[in-house]
């Protein structure tokens, strides 16, 4: 295993990664346009997919078995993502918001700047614009620290306590049966039973958004 992907919860302070609920509990950043959230979370859950065709040739996302993956070892190349509990301040709404690397460096660069730190005292923009090509689709702006009013930090820890067990299951390692299972490679009495369930809750990239690397996001070997 030559990444080095946590698979659950991480810390803003661990180095890079280095190359070789219900859904509407989720916020999507597949649109272009400006998002201002504000971090609720300590740090991100880590785990990476990878993305697949099945037997009928549609692309399906999948979760890396790990050290044993056999996407992995079929070459199926693996990209971290990253999930976080943020306020979507246009909305007043707690929310679960899926990311990259690309986002990821920018918010980590931020934790480590002298000037902003933490996350979680202050406000983000995330400006997503397709027509800067993959390695700039997405830009991370950090503006004015401000302090939550009490109502809206009670209800940033109840939406905590409420999603991360839901959290907890999205960052699990997938079984390789369960992803041949989703590949229509093996049949579905075959497969051992996971808690990561392909429906409605599963945050599922939109068609031409989130593709194999359509994010300038890095592949992995697991």
């Amino acid at each position: 295993m030559t990444g080095q992907v946590t698979f659950g919860k991480t810390s803003w302070s661990n180095p890079l990664p280095t190359s070789g609920g219900g859904g509407d509990d989720f916020l999507n950043l597949n649109k272009d346009g400006q998002y201002v959230l504000r971090v609720i979370g300590e740090a991100p859950f880590e785990y990476a997919a990878h993305w697949a065709d099945d037997v009928n040739g549609q692309i399906r996302r999948l979760k890396c078995a790990g050290r044993d993956c056999v996407m992995c070892k079929e070459g199926v190349k693996a990209q971290v993502r990253y999930l976080l509990e943020v306020i979507d301040i246009d909305n007043s709404e707690a929310k679960i918001v899926e990311f990259g690397t690309q986002v990821y460096k920018q918010i980590h660069a931020l934790y480590n700047n002298k000037h902003w730190g933490d996350p979680r005292g202050y406000n983000l923009m995330i400006d997503r614009n397709k027509a800067r090509g993959p390695s700039g689709m997405y830009q991370v702006m950090p503006l004015g620290k401000e302090e939550l009013d009490a109502e809206t930090k009670a209800a940033a820890i109840a939406f905590k306590d409420r999603v991360k067990e839901v959290m907890l299951k999205f960052a699990e390692p997938a079984s390789n049966e369960e992803n041949l299972k989703k590949l229509g490679r093996i049949e579905a009495d075959d497969a051992k039973t996971s808690s990561w369930v392909a429906d409605a809750t599963t945050p599922t990239p939109a068609a031409g958004s989130n593709s194999v690397n359509a994010e300038g996001e890095e592949d992995f070997d697991f």
